[in-house]
């Protein structure tokens, strides 16, 4: 509404002859939505729009949009963001490989533990110190060389805490202490779950990848 009818009248104007019922509709957005004229609706719905173009252009290599002025500046942006984060990854396939993960987890488990004689078990992971299967990487992947590429044991580990409070004055505690103080670190993650080398060690450890924490605080109760 915010420039739609004063692009309506320019185009009337200049271009008569591609005018349609749907530039005189009481109502010319909904009008040109439903003669397929415009896209004003959600990613998906200018994803369809893409979709029916390609299937009939047999397809192309570019897609070329117009700036209107049908909204503000602000909404315009907004309009700009959701297109090229929610429409533009479904054409080009910069989201296929996380879709393929996404969907491969919800449908068989990130974690599947253990392994028995009929395959991998699902099931949530182990907490303490029994070793975890994990399946890190998306069924496609693992099957570029047929081998779970992907699946990793971690031993398990003791990690020892070690705090002293002392109470110089009623109601106020002084407190000192070492979180993991012998420095242990989970087993570093192989090559296939490394991201490029971007992440040595498992984010799902249950003691963290930080290593030694040393640390002092004071408390007080009233």
């Amino acid at each position: 509404e915010f420039g739609l009818t004063k692009w309506v009248d320019y185009f009337s104007r200049i271009n008569p002859t591609a005018s349609g019922d749907d530039l005189g509709a009481d109502d010319p957005a909904k009008a040109m939505v439903k003669a397929d004229r415009a896209v004003i609706g959600t990613p998906d719905d200018a994803a369809a729009m893409i979709e029916r173009l390609e299937k009939q252009s047999g397809g192309f290599g570019c897609l070329l949009l117009l700036a209107h002025n049908w909204a503000n500046f602000e909404a315009t942006k907004k309009s700009y963001e959701l297109f090229a984060r929610e429409v533009l990854p479904r054409f080009s396939g910069a989201n296929a490989a996380r879709n393929a993960g996404v969907a491969y987890s919800l449908e068989t488990g990130w974690v599947i533990f253990p392994d028995t004689e009929n395959g991998w078990e699902k099931r949530k992971p182990a907490m303490g110190l029994d070793p975890m299967h994990i399946r890190q990487v998306p069924a496609h992947m693992a099957a570029n060389t047929g081998l779970p590429t992907g699946d990793q044991t971690w031993d398990p580990k003791v990690v020892t805490d070690l705090a002293v409070s002392y109470g110089p004055v009623t109601r106020a505690t002084v407190t000192l202490g070492v979180d993991n103080v012998f420095n242990t670190y989970p087993d570093p993650t192989i090559t296939a779950n490394t991201n490029s080398g971007i992440l040595p060690y498992s984010g799902i450890s249950p003691f963290g990848i930080n290593g030694r924490f040393i640390y002092a605080k004071i408390g007080y109760g009233w």
